[in-house]
């Protein structure tokens, strides 16, 4: 069960928040990427990203048939 790569701002900071414009000077609504989130393709965790990394990496012990398909 992974959860998705992404965070969410507290209602509390939205007050920072700032308007953004289009090319023609027209305000638009901020961005919502949960119309984005895998889009079909693979998710993975920050924690799954970083055991990716570290097998890439050669930090952390594989079996060899695995070590060679990285």
């Amino acid at each position: 069960n992974m959860a998705p790569i992404a965070f969410v701002i507290p209602s509390s900071y939205r007050g920072y928040q700032i308007q953004g414009y289009n090319g023609n000077n027209k305000p638009v609504n901020s961005f919502n990427p949960s119309l984005f989130l895998a889009g079909g393709a693979m998710k993975a965790s920050s924690s799954d990203m970083g055991h990716f990394l570290k097998a890439c990496l050669g930090l952390s012990h594989l079996p060899s048939l695995l070590k060679r398909a990285l």
